[in-house]
Formats: C-alpha cells, sequence, structure tokens
C-alpha cells in the first residue's frame, strides 16, 4: 500500500498543481474584476461629487437671483408707496379745486357786482381804453364766474394729468414687480430641484460607500485566498 502510495505521489502532485494553477487563474480573474469594479465605484463617486459640487454652485447662484429680485420688489413696493403719497396729496388738491368750483356761484353772488366788474376791467383784463360794451349784472357775474371756473378747470386738469402719470407710474411698477416675483419664483423652484438632485446623489454616493465596504471585505476574501494558495503552491512544490 505504501509502495502504491509513494508511485502515486508524482501523479497526485502533478494533479495538485493543476488544482493549484486553475485557482490561481481563478484568483487573479477575480481580483481583476474587484479591481474593475473599485476603479468604477471611485469613478462614479468622483462623478457625483463634482456634479454635486456644481449643483451646490448653481444653487448658491439661484439664491442669489432670488435675493436680487427679492431686492428689488422691495425697492419698487417703496417707490408705490411714494406714488400713491403723491396721488394722495394730488387727491386733496383735486378735491379743494372741485369743492371751489362748486363754491364759486355762491362766493360771487356775496361780492358786489361792482367789485367783480372792477376786477375784470383792471385785474382780469385790463384795458385802458374806452368801454364800448355795457353789461347788466347777470352778464358780469356770469363773464366773471367763467373767468374764475376756467382758471379753475387749468388747474383741474392740471392734477388729473398728474395724477395720470402717477398711475402709470405705478402700472409700470406693478408690472415689474409681477415679472420679479415670477423670476424670484422660477430661481427658488431652482433651488428646490437642484436641493433634490443634491440629495439624490449623496443617497447615491451613500450606496457606493456600501459598495465599498462590501468590495474591501471581498479584498480582505481574495487577499485571504492569495495567501492559502501560496501556502498550498510552497507545500506542493515541497512535496
Amino acid at each position: 500500500m505504501i509502495d502504491w502510495i509513494t508511485a502515486q505521489l508524482g501523479r497526485i502532485k502533478t494533479v495538485a498543481i493543476m488544482v493549484l494553477i486553475c485557482l490561481a487563474v481563478f484568483f487573479f480573474i477575480g481580483k481583476k474584476i474587484e479591481r474593475n469594479r473599485a476603479i468604477k465605484t471611485a469613478s462614479e463617486n468622483a462623478v457625483l461629487g463634482t456634479t454635486n459640487y456644481l449643483l451646490e454652485l448653481d444653487k448658491k447662484n439661484a439664491l442669489s437671483r432670488a435675493d436680487f429680485y427679492k431686492g428689488r420688489i422691495v425697492i419698487a413696493k417703496e417707490r408705490l408707496k411714494q406714488s400713491q403719497n403723491v396721488r394722495n396729496a394730488l387727491n386733496l388738491k383735486l378735491n379743494d379745486v372741485i369743492a371751489q368750483r362748486d363754491s364759486l356761484r355762491e362766493e360771487i353772488n356775496k361780492r358786489p357786482v361792482s367789485v367783480l366788474y372792477d376786477a375784470l376791467i383792471n385785474d382780469l383784463f385790463p384795458f385802458p381804453g374806452i368801454k364800448k360794451y355795457p353789461f347788466n349784472d347777470l352778464q358780469v357775474e356770469n363773464i366773471y364766474l367763467t373767468v374764475q371756473d376756467y382758471r379753475l378747470v387749468i388747474d383741474e386738469n392740471s392734477i388729473l394729468y398728474k395724477d395720470i402719470a402717477e398711475c402709470n407710474n405705478q402700472l409700470t411698477l406693478n408690472d415689474s414687480i409681477t415679472q420679479d416675483m415670477t423670476s424670484s419664483m422660477k430661481a427658488l423652484e431652482e433651488v428646490y430641484n437642484q436641493s433634490d438632485a443634491i440629495i439624490f446623489n449623496l443617497d447615491q454616493r451613500n450606496e457606493l460607500s456600501e459598495d465599498e465596504i462590501k468590495q474591501l471585505k471581498r479584498k480582505l476574501i481574495w487577499h485571504k485566498i492569495g495567501t492559502v494558495l501560496a501556502i498550498a503552491a510552497g507545500i506542493a512544490i515541497a512535496i
């Protein structure tokens, strides 16, 4: 029996070496696969890191734009307030002019017609020549009323023109506020989307980190297998 075993040692050694060679080939292929996986994981991790960095820059830029539009809105609202104050003051003047027009006939009736006539020929329409056209009391009152009302109408129209200008200014400011609010909302929406993308990428990086841990564990296993193969190869050669 011993003689038979001795005779078979060469064959057993050959088989063992072939098995070790096969295992070694399997070992190196496995290590190469793991190395490729590690390279791919590291590359994907780096890409995600760069992507998140760029997303953070875009997010900061979007926040800056949102703050810029908010600042413009604050300024526009302040100008609206100032414009409204101007309109309120104009409205007071307009009411005063309207009140003067409404009470003009009453005020004229309180004054003597001679005073009204003197005001017409000496103050309102100075005329040094001979007065050719005589007027009765009612005519004098109506002429004086027309002159004074015309002056008040001019004042009223001037106030209304200024009020219309302020209305146009307010329309422009409101349009500006609407546009800036839309732009600010779009910028904030970008921030929201970029935050979601960053969170998603962080989850992906966490998964990749878990894969890296698994790869390290497999690397340790392959290292142990390589050690065993080396020992086995040494024993096989020694035999």
